[in-house]
């Protein structure tokens, strides 16, 4: 398939999923989660659902991933009735932890920074030579 037409596709698919588990799905857990992304194979045979739910506590996240799971085959046929494919895919759902990663992440760099803004106490200061502060040893060659 396509490159393109598989983006189009999943984007397609992440559209319709998030408007079925808003609308159609009875589930009140899931009225409020968000679809962040789609991994589609390219059959279309298989999607594999990236979800983040509203409450970020680990209990809560399990509980909106088990409802996500027995509520999966009824998705998967409002699915079959939007789409114009000859088959709906089977769905996974997953949780997304991007956020969680990209906080990490950040933390880290905040860290860093941390460390980096505090002189070491047994540092020498030398005198600087110009306005940028660099020392006379390291000044560039002209």
């Amino acid at each position: 398939m396509d490159l393109r037409k598989l983006e189009r596709s999943t984007a397609l698919l992440r559209e319709e999923l998030t408007d079925i588990l808003r609308a159609d799905v009875r589930d009140p857990r899931l009225h409020d989660i968000t679809v962040s992304a789609v991994r589609l194979s390219r059959d279309r045979r298989y999607a594999r659902v990236f979800v983040i739910p509203a409450q970020r506590d680990p209990e809560a996240e399990q509980a909106v991933l088990a409802a996500l799971q027995r509520a999966a085959g009824y998705v998967r046929r409002c699915l079959a009735q939007r789409l114009t494919w000859y088959k709906a895919p089977e769905l996974t759902f997953r949780l997304d932890e991007g956020m969680e990663q990209g906080d990490r992440v950040l933390a880290l760099f905040r860290d860093l920074e941390d460390t980096e803004q505090t002189p070491a106490p047994d540092a020498n200061v030398h005198e600087t030579d110009g306005e940028r502060g660099e020392h006379p040893e390291e000044l560039p060659s002209r």
